[in-house]
This record gives C-alpha cells, structure tokens and sequence, in this order.
C-alpha cells in the first residue's frame, strides 16, 4: 500500500469538472442546473471553474437569487 494521501474533494471535483466539460462543450458554453440535482453547489462551481481552465475558457458561475439553480457560462 502506497503512502499517498488522496483529498476526496480533488477527486470529485476532477471527476466533476470533466462531466461539466461534457455538458459546456454540448451547451455553448453555458450550463444549468437545478440546485436539487447538485450534491454540493460550491463543490460543482468550483469543479465549473476547473473545467473552463482545463478547456482554455473563461468561466463565470452563479446561483439563482431563489438558490433554486445553478449556472456556468463562458465570460469575465
């Protein structure tokens, strides 16, 4: 057994981001979804961000003024 240690959130957020990737390459770089279908909302921003980074984009997240969704668009 190896001696590394392995954060969770990293690895979901990876494997997060490269779904989001999915979704932001088949969408125009936009995405949304509603906030009962996020496990984590922080955790999927960020994992939005990583996967804008990693597509050579911009990516700006938000959530709804009702906390009712969730978003990811291409922009500053």
């Amino acid at each position: 057994m190896s001696g590394r240690i392995v954060s969770l959130e990293k690895f979901r957020v990876d494997r997060l981001s490269d779904e989001i990737a999915g979704q932001l390459e088949a969408n125009d770089n936009s995405v949304c979804r509603l906030t009962v279908n996020v496990a984590n909302v922080a955790e999927w921003r960020r994992a939005a961000r990583v996967a804008g980074r990693r597509m050579g984009i911009q990516i700006r997240t938000g959530i709804s003024r009702q906390r009712d969704k969730v978003w990811a668009v291409e922009g500053p």
